[in-house]
């Protein structure tokens, strides 16, 4: 989901429950979610601002960054950036995600250059001290902001997926194509048909059966690994040219 900050029923941990029982009396929180990594990202009523409460030390902060722990990183991430907000599957979906890259430079072909988009396509570049050539594009300057933080040295635009056409850079020789969306972009479909490269993993939380008949339509389906996400489920799908 694209905000960390969730509706209050969708998931409560005893942190919740606590803060609220002493600091929502009268009823002015809008939404409020445990990110489980010892900060609770609170938005209130009629204010655009999020607050973040650090509950380890009971303490607030003002600034808009947040720590995500993932094996033995750590990522900084724009509090209204996009984030696998279910930390149980996230992590593993991340791994699933970080070995299947892994697997493909080892046993398939050696990866040097990998188009991102959308999404934490960024998280995965911090593992990869093999790859040289990191590019990557959003639609939400909150992503870019987040991967430019993480991997100064990457180069990250920020676009409109609706007018990818008159996108100036089509890039060729693509060893990896890693795409993580919420929804899928017909444009983006129509946009990497047209690149050079040798295989695609998608990441998608929503995904109709006309959008996956689009894709079977568009490229050669390998494989799909699900992981079932409180109400949905995410696919992780990898693909290659027909």
């Amino acid at each position: 989901m694209l905000t960390k900050v969730s509706n209050p029923n969708y998931l409560t941990t005893y942190n919740i429950i606590n803060w609220c029982w002493t600091n929502n009396q009268n009823n002015e929180i809008e939404r409020i979610q445990d990110n489980m990594e010892g900060y609770l990202l609170i938005k209130y009523k009629n204010n655009s601002n999020i607050k973040i409460f650090n509950y380890y030390i009971n303490k607030y902060f003002s600034h808009n960054l947040i720590q995500i722990h993932w094996m033995d990183k750590i990522i900084l991430k724009q509090i209204d950036s996009f984030d696998q907000n279910n930390w149980i599957v996230g992590n593993k979906l991340r791994n699933w995600v970080s070995n299947k890259i892994n697997q493909i430079n080892l046993l398939e072909f050696k990866i040097n250059f990998i188009l991102g988009i959308g999404g934490e396509y960024y998280l995965y570049w911090i593992r990869l001290n093999y790859v040289s050539n990191l590019i990557g594009i959003s639609n939400h300057n909150t992503i870019i902001l987040d991967a430019k933080l993480n991997i100064p040295w990457s180069l990250n635009y920020f676009i409109d997926y609706n007018k990818l056409d008159s996108y100036p850079q089509i890039i060729n020789d693509i060893d990896l194509i890693l795409i993580n969306l919420s929804q899928l972009n017909s444009n983006v479909v129509k946009y990497i048909s047209k690149l050079v490269y040798k295989k695609i993993i998608l990441i998608i939380c929503n995904l109709s059966d006309s959008k996956l008949k689009l894709l079977d339509k568009n490229f050669k389906i390998i494989q799909i690994k699900y992981f079932k996400n409180y109400n949905n489920l995410i696919r992780v799908i990898v693909m290659k040219k027909k």
